[in-house]
């Protein structure tokens, strides 16, 4: 009689596996964004909003964009504007984080539009549980 493996069959990962960009400047964010997510999800990152706006425009699809909202080269707002006007599936799928410093247009805009934001520092869990439910929504 052959080995019964208690646990049965294999089991479905319990959330679809997605993909993520991860967009900051500060590489130990970024990086740390990464290794996280990277447990659940095939995970990008780069540390410059004009490189994201390339690849996005470029036709590269991914599931969720977390997005930090002040940037030098290009920030969260102008990359979300540009993909709104030219790849506006991939707009709906930016989340933002912010450092809880707001220029009066960030705070502008924040209000403006309906994607969700999240606080640094923020907890792992709640920014687990906004990438599964976009990646849950591709």
């Amino acid at each position: 009689m052959g080995d019964i493996d208690p646990a049965g069959p294999a089991a479905a990962p319990a959330h679809p596996r997605g993909r993520v960009l991860v967009v900051d400047d500060e590489a130990f964010v970024r990086t740390s964004l990464m290794r996280v997510l990277g447990l659940e999800h095939d995970v990008v990152g780069l540390g410059d909003g004009r490189e994201a706006l390339e690849r996005l425009l470029g036709g590269e699809r991914f599931d969720a964009v977390l997005c930090d909202l002040m940037m030098p080269s290009v920030s969260g707002m102008e990359l979300h504007a540009a993909l709104r006007a030219e790849a506006p599936e991939a707009a709906r799928r930016m989340v933002f984080m912010t450092g809880g410093v707001f220029t009066d247009e960030a705070q502008a805009f924040l209000a403006s539009v309906e994607n969700p934001r999240i606080d640094k520092p923020f907890q792992l869990e709640e920014l687990r549980a906004l990438i599964r439910a976009l990646v849950a929504g591709a």
